[in-house]
């Protein structure tokens, strides 16, 4: 996983999960979530094009995920 890559643009946070995105590395991606929102960044970027399988709880994080960023006001 490769959380925060910023482009250039300190205004998104970027996290990119690599080949799955299971119960194993899901919660890395929800404190990656917690630390950006806790940051301030107004933009969180999540760039699953290189996921080639997401079970369940991979969903599922990706929906708390959502919720979370919603609640905060900052956007997915």
């Amino acid at each position: 996983m490769m959380p925060d890559k910023h482009n250039g643009d300190t205004s998104v946070s970027v996290f990119q999960p690599t080949r799955i995105l299971t119960a194993n590395n899901a919660i890395g991606m929800t404190d990656w979530a917690r630390e950006a929102i806790a940051s301030g960044a107004p933009i969180l970027l999540i760039d699953c094009s290189h996921v080639s399988f997401m079970d369940s709880s991979g969903l599922g994080a990706l929906v708390s995920i959502n919720q979370m960023v919603q609640h905060a006001g900052h956007e997915l």
